[in-house]
Order: structure tokens, then sequence, then C-alpha cells
């Protein structure tokens, strides 16, 4: 790629050759007939900066891809590591897991999901997967209990 002075060089000359009658003082005084020249190296520097910037615009595009990859995986921890209100139309808990589970109305109780996709709630079966529209996993026992 060109260094950012010849693209500078070709820039005054260019403009000269716009603004000027003449070829005086002109950057590209060494060759007789410098116009077609200078378009051919406008044309080549056109080109490499177009190269360079869908070059940058890829490598630009591979970060904003890590990031949304890193920020989902940052989230990912967080709401694993917390315990927090899951909507039923997000997700569903694990089979088996022991959750607060809280109705439309805000009742809130303890609750776990069978292998038959229904919820069981103090003993009983409540065949009715929409009576939960939000759940939240129990947080982890204290460090005495766990011991």
């Amino acid at each position: 790629m060109p260094s950012m002075s010849d693209y500078t060089e070709l820039v005054k000359a260019l403009r000269h050759c716009a603004e000027s009658t003449t070829c005086n003082k002109c950057p590209q005084l060494s060759e007789f007939c410098c116009v077609n020249s200078m378009m051919k190296d406008a044309a080549n520097a056109i080109d490499a900066l177009q190269a360079d910037n869908a070059e940058m615009l890829h490598e630009l595009e591979d970060a904003a891809k890590q990031i949304r990859e890193l920020q989902d995986e940052v989230l990912s921890y967080v709401s694993d590591s917390q315990p927090h209100w899951v909507s039923v139309e997000e997700r569903l808990p694990n089979v088996g897991e022991l959750v607060v589970g809280l109705d439309e109305d805000g009742h809130a109780e303890l609750t776990m999901l069978s292998e038959s996709k229904s919820w069981l709630t103090y003993g009983l079966w409540i065949h009715n997967l929409g009576c939960y529209v939000w759940w939240m996993p129990l947080p982890e026992p204290p460090q005495e209990v766990q011991e």
C-alpha cells in the first residue's frame, strides 16, 4: 500500500491540474504528459484504499461478533450465578428442578416441572403449563449447610 505522503503528493498534483491551466510548479512535472499517469495513480490509490477499507470492515465485523459472544457469555454467567425471574416463554426450568413459580396474579409457589411438562406443586399435578408465567431458581444454600 502506498504511504500517506504518496497520496498527499498525488492529491496535490491532481488539484494543481484541476485549478491551473499550466504545468508550472506541477508536482508531477517530471513527465511531459503527466495527466494520464496521475489518473492511473489515482485509480490505483482508490483501488488500494477500497481493498484496505474492505479488510478493515471484515476485521470490525469479526471484532463485533467476538464482542457479542463475550457479552452473551457474561450474561449467561450472571444469569446462571444469581437467581432471577425467567419468563416461561424464554425458557423452562430443568425437569425435576425445584423452583419458585409465579402466576399472573403474582402468587408464588415452590414447584417443579415434570417430564410430561406439567407442574408439580405441593404433591399435586397441575397439567396447565400456562399456570406459571415466571419462574426463578432457588439460591444456593448457605455455606454452613453445604459443608
